[in-house]
């Protein structure tokens, strides 16, 4: 996943469909953030100098990429291309949503923000949905504020976009690669 705030909500998630599965003795997370992703290979047969091959590390790979874009049909840049095909749907996963923000629910971020209203977007950033109806700079300290909006996520939040299926996809495969 690209970033720490990635990172906090999935764990969150993790938490809320199965508590028994620990980051560190389970399974580890690491970040791309940047074009580091660039650089990664998920190739067993052919290894190419210039990329890293991560298999190497770690046979189990699960990657979770941000679609970005501005709209549905947007195209995936052809790194994320890349690492999707290497993978493939079932090691892989790029978010319905512009980012792994909009899967966070109009209710959790109306507890967090202490709001009547807000209408989401899961084609925009979440920094300019809050910015309309908070004086709250999520850019600027997206790590703080995704440790405080996680506080107001329940079960029912899950049921947003294909939040709950990738999740139960993933969770799945960390089971597996536990057995």
């Amino acid at each position: 996943m690209e970033g720490p705030s990635d990172r906090t909500f999935i764990l969150k998630w993790i938490n809320l469909i199965d508590s028994t599965l620990v980051e560190g003795l389970h399974f580890s997370i690491m970040f791309y953030g940047g074009r580091l992703l660039s650089h990664l290979t998920f190739e067993n047969e052919k290894i190419i100098s210039e990329l890293i091959p991560l298999l190497k590390l770690n046979r189990n790979a699960y990657v979770i990429m941000d679609r970005d874009g501005f709209t549905n049909i947007t195209k995936l840049n052809a790194t994320k291309s890349r690492i999707k095909a290497e993978l493939g749907d079932r090691n892989s996963w790029v978010t319905k949503g512009r980012e792994i923000e909009n899967y966070v629910s109009e209710s959790t971020l109306k507890k967090w923000l202490k709001i009547d209203k807000i209408k989401i977007d899961s084609n925009k950033k979440l920094e300019d949905l809050i910015s309309k109806v908070s004086t709250k700079k999520y850019a600027t300290a997206k790590s703080k504020f995704s440790i405080e909006i996680v506080k107001h996520i329940q079960e029912d939040d899950l049921n947003i976009l294909d939040l709950n299926f990738k999740m139960n996809q993933l969770i799945k495969k960390i089971k597996s690669w536990n057995e």
